[in-house]
This record gives structure tokens, C-alpha cells and sequence, in this order.
């Protein structure tokens, strides 16, 4: 809740169950997420869509990291699309527990908290005195790639091995996996996923702007809220 934006699912209460479980009363949604769309033959997004998705994730990232939220697990699987067009971000958990055990690591496990295929190098490492906004910044072009490609960036048959390409190997660029994505999009995308964070879009702001811009020159129309819902409504009737 204190992300403070629409797009932050937000939550309305907290209790403790009769057996002594904990849990959480969260803000009912009605859409699809956008992961279950990459599952569907024939429902990938298309570039204006991604687009828009990334301008609203973008927008939600930059509240949170004006909070000092970083969010370390932004996936396709963590964005929600509603039938009114908006984006919601889902588990925060991840920045939560990480910030309760003071590193990026589980304890016992070994691994660093997150998801490999989204891993920013960084994160990837476990280097968690590394990890800041440009991490999310890294984790939502990751997201626009495979929204966009239907692949992810680094590949491997076990996580493990995504894991190692994450921490190891510069990201392959957007247009090498899609070449008919316009340049101005192709060259946002590819700039979140530079191997130096410093290289990196500074801020999700930046990004952000930086994207809408992109579209703009190349032309793919308008990539606003509306332009999901109106695109969305025929493949979330398919989906579901």
C-alpha cells in the first residue's frame, strides 16, 4: 500500500486465521494475466499492446521506487490486465522479505530470491548492495521482450542454466529475436537489458518517457490504457 499508485494491488486488510495462519485481504480483480496470454497459440500481444503494458508497468515502478520499493520479481506472471485496460502489479512480497533478511538471499537455499529468466545481472549474482531501481529497470525490458517474442532473454533447460546466462552473458539484442519490432522500441528495450546498469535507462521514468516517445516515432499509435482494453477484450473472452 505504500507504493501509493492504481496500479499496486492494493490491500484492505490483515488477520489471523482461527489455526494461526496469517493472511491477507487484497482487492478483487477482474481481467487476466498477462503471462496466460503468452500461453494462448495466437494471443501473443502485439507490439502496441506490450508497449502499453510496459508504459503502465513503468509508471507503477516509478511510484514504488520513489517509495524506495524496489520490486526484484516483475514478470509477466506479476502483471495483471484488467477488462478496463489497467495494469496491476502483483507481489511485492519479494522486496518485502527481502529487506526483513537484509540480503537477496533465502536462508538454506543458496539461490537469490526471484526469477532467473528476470533476473538482472546483478540479482543474478546475489549482489544484493547492487540492487536498485535499475534492476526493475532491467526485469521490465526483459518483460517487454518476451511479451513481444513469446521467448525470454537468456535461455538454459534447467533454471539453473538461466541463472548462469543472467549473471554471465549481455542480453541478446530485441531485434535479433523479433526484427520486425520499429528500431526507436527495439533500441528502448535493448537499453533496459545493457549488462552495466550504469548503461541503463537511469530511472523507470526515464524508460517510461523514453518509450512513449519511441512509439510515437515509429508510429504504432497510441499506447494508452484504453488502447489495452480495447485490444484485450476479444482475446480475454477467448482466454478465460
Amino acid at each position: 500500500n505504500s507504493v501509493k499508485h492504481p496500479g499496486a494491488v492494493r490491500v484492505v486488510d490483515d488477520d489471523i486465521a482461527e489455526d494461526g495462519a496469517a493472511f491477507l485481504v487484497m482487492e478483487l480483480l477482474d481481467g487476466i494475466s498477462a503471462d496466460h496470454l503468452l500461453e494462448q497459440p495466437g494471443l501473443r500481444p502485439s507490439v502496441r499492446i506490450a508497449a502499453a503494458i510496459g508504459v503502465q508497468l513503468l509508471d507503477v515502478l516509478a511510484a514504488a521506487h520513489a517509495a524506495g520499493i524496489v520490486h526484484r520479481d516483475i514478470k509477466p506472471a506479476n502483471l495483471f490486465l484488467t477488462n478496463d485496460g489497467t495494469v496491476k502489479v502483483l507481489d511485492f512480497g519479494i522486496a518485502r522479505a527481502l529487506d526483513d533478511v537484509g540480503g537477496a538471499q533465502l536462508t538454506g537455499a543458496g539461490m537469490p530470491l526471484g526469477t532467473p529468466a528476470f533476473m538482472a545481472p546483478e540479482q543474478a549474482l546475489a549482489k544484493s548492495s547492487e540492487i536498485d531501481a535499475r534492476t526493475d529497470v532491467w526485469a521490465a525490458g526483459a518483460t517487454l521482450f518476451t511479451l513481444i517474442t513469446g521467448e525470454t532473454v537468456h535461455s538454459g533447460e534447467v533454471a539453473a542454466q538461466v541463472l548462469v546466462a543472467a549473471a554471465t552473458k549481455p542480453a541478446r539484442s530485441l531485434a535479433s529475436a523479433a526484427p520486425h519490432v520499429p528500431a526507436p522500441i527495439a533500441e528502448v528495450v535493448d537499453r533496459a537489458l545493457e549488462f552495466d546498469r550504469a548503461a541503463r535507462w537511469t530511472s523507470a521514468v526515464a524508460m517510461r518517457d523514453a518509450l512513449v516517445a519511441a512509439c510515437l516515432v515509429a508510429g504504432v499509435g497510441a499506447v494508452e490504457k484504453a488502447a489495452i482494453s480495447g485490444t484485450l477484450d476479444k482475446e480475454i473472452a477467448q482466454a478465460l
